[in-house]
């Protein structure tokens, strides 16, 4: 009738959060992406600065 559920396996309960690492997200890869972002808008900026001049 009501048969037990198999046990949940260790394995799932790691794929449920794959990005936290030891309590903490990956800061090493957004501070990466938002350092790649400044240095992108500041050559942007200077580009257009000096290329747009009136």
């Amino acid at each position: 009738m009501n048969e037990p559920r198999p046990a949940p396996d260790d394995d799932e309960d790691d794929l449920a959060e794959p990005h936290v690492e030891h309590g903490g997200p990956y800061f090493g890869r957004l501070l990466i992406v938002l350092l790649a972002a400044v240095a992108f808008c500041g050559l942007l900026t200077w580009y257009l600065g000096t290329t747009l001049e009136h």
